[in-house]
């Protein structure tokens, strides 16, 4: 009887994916959202340009471009122009077309 149980559990654990903890914690102010290494908040832990999290595409503002788009801006609703190419980024700052060379 205790080996069925023994079974019954091990069966019931490794059946059940383990959900990694993010090493990441997005951060909202205003319409912006940024993303930092968690427990490190400064400018030198915000991420920066492309990262892929949680099997998703981002880009993170990786200059003072502009007011609009402060360093380390996660871009969402909107194409960016980057070295000929543009990106498009969901609501959800996802990656979600691309388009070789600029007109």
């Amino acid at each position: 009887m205790k080996r069925l149980i023994v079974i019954a559990l091990l069966t019931i654990c490794i059946s059940r994916p383990v959900m990694a903890e993010s090493p990441y914690e997005w951060i909202q102010e205003g319409d912006n959202t940024y993303c930092y290494v968690k427990g490190e908040y400064d400018e030198d832990h915000m991420l920066t340009g492309w990262h892929q999290i949680g099997g998703e595409l981002y880009w993170f503002e990786d200059s003072d471009f502009s007011e609009d788009r402060p360093i380390g801006r996660m871009a969402k609703n909107e194409w960016i122009d980057l070295n000929d190419c543009s990106y498009h980024f969901d609501a959800y700052g996802h990656l979600d077309e691309w388009r070789q060379g600029l007109e």
